[in-house]
């Protein structure tokens, strides 16, 4: 393992902004002093160029010369835009110890915040090396039926509060139209501002039916005990950089943009026309990667995914 190399100086290792507002480059020096943890960060930067690493808290810290230091303490590593995991150095057990921390790892540890220490700079290596990487399309959908599940219900309990608010709107604005006109109200509600504008309230409030009509249908997919979608009515669709995730009727594929099924294509293009968390009779667009489409009856039966 090389142990002299100014990692700050490779095209894969950058600062965080937020360290960098406050301390500029020319009036501190940038260290990782602690030698476990530095073993560990130049074996992982030097054998993994594919990956971005950015440090993104430390210490700061002034020799008897005056200089400034910042000690690094935690680095976010990346694979393009993906998160893989965090490495890190702290006290742990009375003595400072590196650990490394990501989905996999927590999943295997209820424990120190799902965090593994080590003393040992091997052994965090192996680990970062074995679990550390991107995800799976099982991981993938996983994730994707989290954020889908979320923004549904999100966006059905907004409307419902939207429709709430117009309904507010109606019965304040109708009621002091008929105690103010009680002997004329058929034939004011057509002649007066205050029957207008009751009017324009009631049309809104249909309106906003509509929509909340709309977003329940979708909530009908949720299962009142788990609050989890019905994926067998729908299909979460991940759009990756040149290729689609695709869970459809209990089972899970990839597909390019030439062997993509047209069942889906035609929701999905419009969904890409829209803006995040936006839902529409034929599905909803969650983020810009993540988009969950309603099945066609007959969809449901025949898409083979």
């Amino acid at each position: 393992m090389a142990i002299d190399i100014n990692i700050f100086e490779l095209p894969n290792v950058r600062i965080s902004t937020n360290i960098l507002t406050n301390r500029p480059r020319d009036k501190y020096k940038y260290v990782v002093s602690h030698a476990e943890f530095k073993v560990v960060l130049q074996e992982l930067v030097t054998k993994n160029p594919q990956w971005d690493f950015e440090f993104v808290h430390g210490y700061g810290s002034q020799d008897t010369h005056g200089q400034m230091f910042f000690n690094m303490s935690k680095v976010y590593l990346y694979a393009g835009k993906e998160h893989l995991g965090t490495i890190g150095i702290e006290y742990h057990g009375g003595e400072r110890k590196v650990y490394v921390h990501n989905h996999r790892v927590a999943a295997e540890r209820s424990r120190n915040q799902g965090r593994a220490f080590t003393k040992d700079p091997k052994r965090a290596i192996t680990l970062v090396n074995k679990t550390f990487s991107r995800k799976s399309p099982v991981e993938l959908m996983r994730d994707a039926r989290t954020k889908v599940s979320s923004v549904v219900v999100s966006i059905a309990q907004q409307r419902k509060i939207d429709l709430a608010r117009i309904a507010d709107t109606v019965r304040a604005k109708a009621g002091a139209f008929v105690v103010a006109n009680e002997d004329r109200l058929a034939d004011i509600f057509k002649e007066s501002t205050l029957g207008m504008e009751v009017l324009d309230s009631v049309n809104k409030a249909a309106t906003q039916r509509a929509l909340v009509d709309e977003a329940e249908m979708m909530l009908n997919s949720l299962s009142p005990s788990t609050n989890t979608l019905d994926y067998k009515k729908s299909a979460t669709v991940v759009v990756l950089q040149s290729s689609y995730v695709v869970h459809s009727n209990d089972t899970l594929s990839t597909y390019t943009n030439e062997t993509l099924p047209q069942e889906f294509r035609g929701p999905l293009g419009l969904l890409k026309l829209t803006e995040a968390e936006t839902l529409l009779p034929v599905g909803v667009r969650v983020s810009d990667d993540v988009y969950l489409i309603v099945l066609e009856e007959g969809e449901k039966d025949d898409a083979q995914v």
